[in-house]
């Protein structure tokens, strides 16, 4: 079973999504996974997370280009915070 800042995985795969933009879109798929990089003052950081939720509405709100992932991550809370590199073999476009 899985651990994430989330808590821990559960049994049922879920389907969380990750919104973003064509540009950062474009970038993810040059680097072969998603693994969102943290701004600050204008410079990537070398710390790293993806953000998902189990609600597509919420993944919108933050770009036109919508990812899903299917796990079994927690789905309790508006968002999650995924802390490793997910392969382009395990994300779908859905908008």
């Amino acid at each position: 079973m899985e651990c994430y800042a989330g808590g821990v995985g559960r049994k049922e795969v879920t389907t969380f999504y990750h919104g973003t933009s064509e540009k950062n879109w474009e970038a993810i798929k040059k680097e072969g996974v998603l693994w969102g990089f943290i701004i600050w003052m204008g410079k990537k950081t070398t710390y790293r997370h993806t953000y998902f939720s189990p609600d597509i509405k919420i993944a919108k709100e933050f770009g036109d280009v919508i990812l899903a992932v299917d796990k079994n991550w927690p789905e309790d809370e508006w968002q999650i915070h995924i802390f490793r590199a997910i392969p382009l073999m395990e994300v779908r476009r859905v908008s």
